[in-house]
């Protein structure tokens, strides 16, 4: 368990013992829930019970191709919008300026993940009366979010269907001067949109000078190598680091490849 917090039984029950006396925010988590439930609880002085009902907000729906062909295997994911992740995990105090935080969680399955055979998928545990974002990527296709209105507490929203489209990928290989592959590496490409503007970034670590993206939309990529160089480190010598920069085409289906020689 992360935050220092307290596991469940497996009855449910929990027990926290020597807090300080005021008001906290009980963090709830769940390995089977995408978001964490926050309850604002009340500690006094002896033994204080507290009863938690874990609302079953979810949503549910389809993951298909552009042919309309069920996707398996396709990661989803909600986060609220406007939020890189998912799972937030701060804690607030309230009332009390020496009461520290608390959470506690118990065990499960994962409650973001993958859609199954048919391509469907179910996502629990979500924050109501929020607008929230539901992210859908997988293999070679284009990622794709869509838009999620507020929830009403327990209602489980179905009927959800997101399209992906085919995109295509890139493998670039990275060597030094001598031929040999990059020890160490990274790899950024930027989307040109109108022949000029840049619109989405893409990252990837080279491994034994080789990188790899997939689901890249097609079109016009700036694409970047960085490299470096660590064996002017024997001796004290500083290490170097090369930049190279090249224009490539994505198309559809298909892997481009791109050589960056230093």
């Amino acid at each position: 368990m992360s935050r220092g917090g307290e596991r469940t039984k497996g009855d449910g029950s929990f027990r926290l013992e020597e807090r300080v006396v005021g008001e906290y925010l009980l963090i709830v988590s769940h390995a089977s829930r995408a978001m964490d439930e926050f309850v604002r609880v009340s500690v006094r002085a002896g033994e204080s019970e507290v009863h938690v009902d874990l609302p079953t907000t979810a949503i549910e729906g389809i993951v298909v191709d552009d042919q309309g062909r069920p996707v398996a295997g396709a990661s989803v994911a909600v986060q609220r919008q406007g939020e890189q992740n998912i799972r937030q995990g701060v804690a607030m105090i309230m009332g009390s300026s020496s009461a520290g935080h608390v959470s506690f969680s118990t065990e499960g399955d994962t409650g973001d993940g993958e859609t199954d055979s048919q391509g469907r998928f179910r996502v629990q545990g979500l924050e109501s009366g929020r607008e929230l974002e539901l992210k859908v990527s997988g293999h070679s296709y284009q990622p794709e979010t869509v838009e999620i209105a507020p929830l009403h507490p327990d209602e489980v929203r179905s009927g959800l269907r997101v399209v992906l489209n085919q995109g295509g990928g890139v493998e670039a290989m990275m060597l030094m001067a001598d031929g040999r592959p990059a020890e160490f590496g990274t790899l950024v490409l930027k989307k040109i949109v109108d022949g000029e503007g840049e619109g989405e970034t893409r990252h990837a670590g080279a491994h034994q000078g080789s990188a790899k993206l997939e689901g890249l939309a097609p079109g016009e990529w700036r694409a970047s190598a960085t490299v470096f160089d660590l064996s002017g480190l024997v001796g004290g010598a500083s290490n170097d680091t090369n930049e190279m920069e090249q224009i490539i085409e994505i198309v559809a289906g298909e892997v481009t490849e791109v050589l960056f020689q230093f």
